[in-house]
């Protein structure tokens, strides 16, 4: 796509939604606007900029857009939340200042004996007690079921790897 498309892209749908985006950030009194992706504070950031609402951009993974778009996202977003340090390559030097690392994690649980965790598990999930007994192999994926998730990763995975003699029981939610 060229600049003058890109321009007419900007003109024609970027800057009316935005402009519809910022009204609805003073009305409703935001005070923070988070974008889960680039392409979300591409089409919206603009809106929190002209509502002087501060802009939160979460980084989850390699970036998906190409550079130009990635800049531009980048100047829009006055705090870069990244789940891993390692993805602080992915942010441009002079935006590195307004990250934060906040790891994606779920706090340990109190420990359960392994055939009381597998009962409350299959309770929870109107499972018969035997489907998750110990002559399973159990995978749990708390994630959207979209291809870039990996969940496809996961089942060849566990077919290659899983144990011997076991049947694979995934739960996912």
């Amino acid at each position: 796509v060229g600049t003058a498309a890109r321009l007419g892209i900007l003109a024609r749908a970027v800057v009316p939604y935005s402009w519809a985006f910022s009204r609805l950030l003073a009305e409703e009194k935001i005070d923070v606007a988070h974008f889960n992706t680039a392409r979300g504070i591409l089409v919206a950031g603009l809106g929190a900029k002209m509502a002087r609402c501060p802009s939160a951009l979460h980084v989850r993974g390699m970036v998906a857009v190409d550079r130009v778009y990635w800049s531009a996202a980048q100047v829009l977003a006055n705090r870069i939340i990244l789940v891993a340090r390692a993805l602080l390559e992915q942010v441009s030097r002079p935006f590195r200042s307004r990250c934060r690392v906040v790891y994606n994690g779920v706090p340990e649980a109190a420990s359960h004996d392994r055939e009381r965790a597998r009962h409350l598990l299959a309770d929870r999930f109107q499972l018969a007690p035997h489907v998750l007994d110990d002559a399973q192999a159990v995978f749990v994926s708390l994630s959207s079921y979209v291809p870039f998730k990996g969940l496809h990763h996961l089942l060849y995975a566990a077919h290659a790897l899983g144990p011997p003699g076991k049947r694979l029981v995934f739960l996912l939610a």
